[in-house]
């Protein structure tokens, strides 16, 4: 908890310190609760002028480069709350999911926060909202999915730390700590940045992810069947009619050589992903 220094006057040091001890509690869920009501008040100020947006994002390095997905969302009231609602099912990239604002879940993850503290991130001056309960985490739906597929196990999300604008609210980067079998850990970061303005509604257009031990579980062994199933891919490729194969070749061999410098280089764990389009109502 962050207490303002004018508290600790010599003559009541003591006595703050015990005070803070034993109420520690409370004070942090009232914070909780006020920074909760307040990204609650400003996503539904946000969405005043919104009933219906579509968004399409495009992964444009890293991992599925490429790969594009458009998601289109219908503002509903919950429990007295305006949020996004996605009502159609290309969601590969719900950019409402990932942020937690469209679908309200930031206001949950603040309630349910362990700590609330003041920093600072990028130079700007933000919360670091840190939740640790794992069984809370999973009801939110985290990022357990993208691990589990690119690496074919089960992951258990035990913490994530958020970084909050302390007067704009937005979103800037959030972590989740992840635990795998055995001693496969890893920590998935996503940082959002150049937002912009759509009906009175900030979007970030750039999300960067960052998985932070996906190196170190991936063999040389893993490496090296990689590597076979794209040569085995290239011999495919030649058996095919010409004009099949260069229309085939045109669109992956740019995917081919991106996936060969990453495994070269170690940026398996490395993605962006980009708002290419928003249209609202």
């Amino acid at each position: 908890m962050c207490i303002s220094k004018g508290v600790y006057q010599s003559t009541a040091k003591i006595a703050v310190l015990v005070s803070v001890f034993l109420f520690s509690g409370n004070i942090l869920a009232q914070s909780a609760s006020q920074l909760a009501d307040r990204v609650d008040q400003k996503n539904s100020e946000w969405l005043q002028q919104i009933d219906r947006i579509q968004i399409t994002n495009k992964t444009t390095a890293g991992m599925l480069e490429g790969m594009e997905s458009t998601t289109a969302y219908e503002k509903v009231n919950r429990d007295g709350i305006y949020i996004l609602e996605a009502i159609d099912e290309d969601l590969d990239y719900d950019l409402g999911e990932m942020t937690g604002y469209f679908d309200g879940s930031m206001g949950k993850f603040i309630r349910n926060s362990e700590s609330i503290d003041e920093d600072t991130y990028d130079g700007r001056s933000v919360y670091r909202v840190h939740v640790s309960d794992g069984e809370f985490l999973q009801s939110l739906g985290g990022p357990e999915q993208l691990a589990e597929d690119e690496l074919e196990d089960e992951f258990y999300t035990e913490s994530a730390t958020a970084w909050i604008d302390r007067d704009e609210l937005l979103l800037y980067r959030i972590s989740f700590d992840m635990r795998g079998q055995g001693d496969r850990n890893m920590t998935i970061h996503i940082r959002f940045s150049e937002y912009q303005d759509h009906a009175g509604l900030p979007i970030p257009h750039v999300m960067d992810f960052d998985i932070e031990g996906l190196d170190q579980m991936i063999s040389e062994e893993d490496l090296e069947e990689a590597r076979r199933g794209m040569r085995e891919l290239e011999q495919q490729l030649e058996q095919m009619p010409e004009a099949q194969r260069q229309m085939i070749e045109e669109q992956l061999q740019p995917q081919f050589e991106r996936f060969e410098q990453m495994l070269e280089q170690g940026e398996l764990g490395e993605m962006r992903i980009e708002v290419m389009d928003v249209q609202v109502n």
